[in-house]
C-alpha cells in the first residue's frame, strides 16, 4: 500500500512538470546559435538574438524569440538595422520530426526598421571654386 502511494505522488509529480512545461514553454537557449548560423549561411545578414528563445508546446508546437536585430553583413554602424521585438513561429510536429519544419503561422510583433535620412546616406563634398584663394593683401584691398 505505501509503493503504490508512493509511486502515484511520482507520477503526479511529473504529470504536473509536464503540464507546466506544456503551458509555460522550454527555454532553449541551445537554439539561438543554430538559428543564427542558420540565417546567416542563408541571406548573409546578421541575425542577433538579445532576449530569450522559447519552444512552446501548447497549443501548438511553436518557437519565440525576443529582442531579434538584423544587420547588413558590410554595415557595420548601427543606422542601418531591422530590430523587431519578438518573432513567433508556429508549426507542426510531424513536419519537426521529418527534419523539414513546415512554418504554418509567423508573427512579427513591434518590427522597427531604422535607416539613415538621405542626407546623411549621400554625402555630397561641396564644388571647389574654380578661383585660387585670395591672400590677405588681396582680401583687404578688395574691401576698400
Amino acid at each position: 500500500m505505501r509503493a503504490l502511494k508512493i509511486a502515484s505522488a511520482a507520477i503526479a509529480a511529473i504529470l504536473v512538470v509536464a503540464a507546466l512545461l506544456l503551458i509555460i514553454g522550454i527555454p532553449s537557449g541551445f537554439l539561438t546559435s543554430a538559428i543564427q548560423d542558420r540565417v546567416e549561411r542563408e541571406t548573409g545578414y546578421r541575425l542577433s538574438i538579445a532576449g530569450a528563445t522559447r519552444i512552446g508546446l501548447w497549443p501548438s508546437l511553436n518557437v519565440t524569440m525576443n529582442d531579434v536585430s538584423l544587420e547588413g553583413p558590410k554595415d557595420r554602424e548601427s543606422s542601418n538595422r531591422l530590430t523587431v521585438g519578438s518573432i513567433e513561429a508556429d508549426m507542426t510536429l510531424g513536419s519537426v520530426w521529418s527534419g523539414h519544419p513546415e512554418i504554418t503561422r509567423l508573427a512579427i510583433i513591434r518590427p522597427v526598421l531604422t535607416v539613415p535620412l538621405l542626407r546623411e546616406r549621400i554625402a555630397t563634398p561641396k564644388p571647389a571654386s574654380s578661383r585660387p584663394a585670395a591672400s590677405p593683401r588681396e582680401a583687404d584691398a578688395r574691401r576698400r
